[in-house]
């Protein structure tokens, strides 16, 4: 056989082995081209972690083009046709809508866990427990917040391999006051109970424009925090560790910043403002 044509099926079929999962297209000598076509596609949206970890692609035509390259490897036949190209151009293929919207899904997905998977991987910090538990009461009555867990995106052997992956993460133990009312978020496809700790920078860096548009305008992740406050860190003053003063640079209500003198008399230094004046 010479050439090949995705409208006639070709010695054993349409044949296809997909090696980061071990899987094989059941049907081959039943399914026409494009039904193997959405069939890969179906079978990659089963396998997130693996689409994640191997670029997989979940595109109609691409995934297209894959099958026909590893038939013609399979067969013998040379990658491209000397046959006259067509006179008109080709149409892209899409997917049919049900199938289309699960794409998107687990595309989105994807970026949620490698968000996931980067933080664990980074080591960075979670955020102070002050700023978690105030995203975490704005995604409480929220609209996106779907109360589910992982089980419900992943096949549970995928969903155990992502929470062997994130193992260093649900060891930190962070809680906040509302982790009986956190979900997975319906925008981001991320889960809520980790999402709150995480650093804002890593959020925006694997969040697409797409996505970004889906949240409603009350949420943190949108307003990148604004609105959410911190208590001012703690100073200790020498000789009385019990005090404590804003570290900001500016003070308190305009206010010049607290400084310290220290008396000629005995005693601890007593903080006066730095006004040039000397009390």
């Amino acid at each position: 056989m010479s050439t090949l044509k995705r409208n006639e099926f070709p010695p054993g079929g349409w044949s296809y082995f997909q090696s980061a999962t071990g899987w094989s297209a059941p049907t081959p000598t039943s399914s026409t081209f494009d039904q193997t076509v959405i069939l890969i596609i179906k079978h990659r949206q089963q396998n997130p972690a693996a689409v994640l970890k191997y670029k997989l692609s979940l595109d109609f035509n691409t995934v297209a083009n894959e099958l026909e390259t590893y038939t013609r490897l399979r067969l013998g036949i040379p990658l491209s046709d000397p046959g006259p190209a067509p006179s008109f151009p080709q149409p892209p293929r899409s997917l049919p809508a049900p199938v289309e919207a699960a794409v998107a899904g687990i595309k989105k997905l994807a970026s949620g866990v490698a968000l996931l998977f980067e933080w664990e991987e980074s080591g960075q910090p979670p955020v102070a427990s002050e700023l978690s538990n105030q995203r975490a009461a704005i995604c409480v009555t929220c609209p996106k917040n779907n109360p589910e867990n992982l089980s419900k995106y992943f096949t549970a052997p995928v969903s155990e391999m992502v929470r062997k992956r994130l193992a260093r993460l649900f060891a930190m133990n962070l809680k906040t006051d509302s982790d009986l009312k956190l979900g997975i978020c319906d925008a981001c496809l991320c889960p809520l109970k980790l999402k709150v700790w995480c650093g804002l920078d890593l959020i925006i860096k694997h969040t697409k424009p797409e996505t970004l548009k889906e949240f409603p305008p009350h949420c943190w992740i949108a307003k990148r925090d604004q609105g959410l406050t911190l208590s001012p860190e703690p100073v200790s003053i020498p000789g009385n560790e019990t005090s404590s003063l804003p570290t900001n640079d500016t003070g308190v209500n305009g206010l010049s910043p607290l400084r310290s003198r220290t008396d000629t008399n005995s005693g601890p230094p007593v903080p006066y403002p730095d006004n040039n004046t000397t009390p």
